[in-house]
């Protein structure tokens, strides 16, 4: 793992970690090595979580067992713990410099982005039969995220479930996922145009506390 990845984001990310809510001490796949072994399954190219527990236990990072391993990917606590994490972290990072000063209007206000983005199965994936008769692997998921762009800072917002549109997943969040601060008033959300929908944009308004 490269020192910036490491000082920059996982240093930080741990320090954070025993303070939150989900954080559980005294397991055997600890908190702090199911995230550090997150990160680094992030940036490598092992098309599968198999191949890639094989590597790290190969180089001696970690004697994690298959079992706890892909246990741990399916634990709901784990994942609301990744969830609290994220919007943690997102709450400390500071720019040296706000790109948005030059504009008293937006003065106090976050500035926020949404969009998605695919998430490929692995490559074990074992592909299904469609009504044709056609061998094919299962459609990819995909992510929404919240970027601020202020600092560069980006929060899971919600996933797609099954064949779901990415926008139907959008619109299911409750209002207050859309703000960066709980406290934050008139948030401006910067959406695609494919996405413009009045009846969502007038409840972002005058419930969600955004423009």
């Amino acid at each position: 793992m490269s020192l910036l990845i490491h000082d920059a984001f996982l240093s930080p990310a741990l320090e954070l970690l025993p303070t939150l809510e989900h954080y559980r001490q005294d397991l055997d796949y600890s908190d702090a090595e199911f995230l550090t072994l997150g990160v680094r399954r992030i940036n490598t190219y092992h098309p599968s979580g198999r191949s890639f527990l094989q590597s790290v236990r190969q180089c001696e990072v970690s004697d994690v067992s298959l079992k706890a391993y892909f246990g741990a990917c399916r634990s709901r606590r784990r994942l609301k713990l990744a969830h609290e994490l994220n919007t943690a972290v997102s709450w400390q990072l500071r720019v040296p410099s706000d790109r948005f000063a030059a504009f008293p209007e937006l003065h106090g206000r976050d500035i926020l982005a949404l969009d998605g983005h695919d998430i490929r199965h692995g490559s074990h994936e074992p592909a299904a039969l469609t009504r044709r008769g056609e061998s094919k692997v299962p459609d990819t998921l995909t992510g929404v995220f919240l970027r601020d762009l202020r600092t560069g800072g980006a929060r899971v917002l919600t996933q797609t479930h099954g064949h779901q549109h990415e926008w139907a997943a959008v619109k299911a969040c409750p209002w207050r996922d859309f703000l960066w601060r709980p406290e934050a008033r008139g948030t401006i959300l910067v959406i695609d145009p494919v996405a413009v929908d009045f009846g969502f944009l007038r409840g972002a308004k005058f419930k969600g506390a955004s423009r």
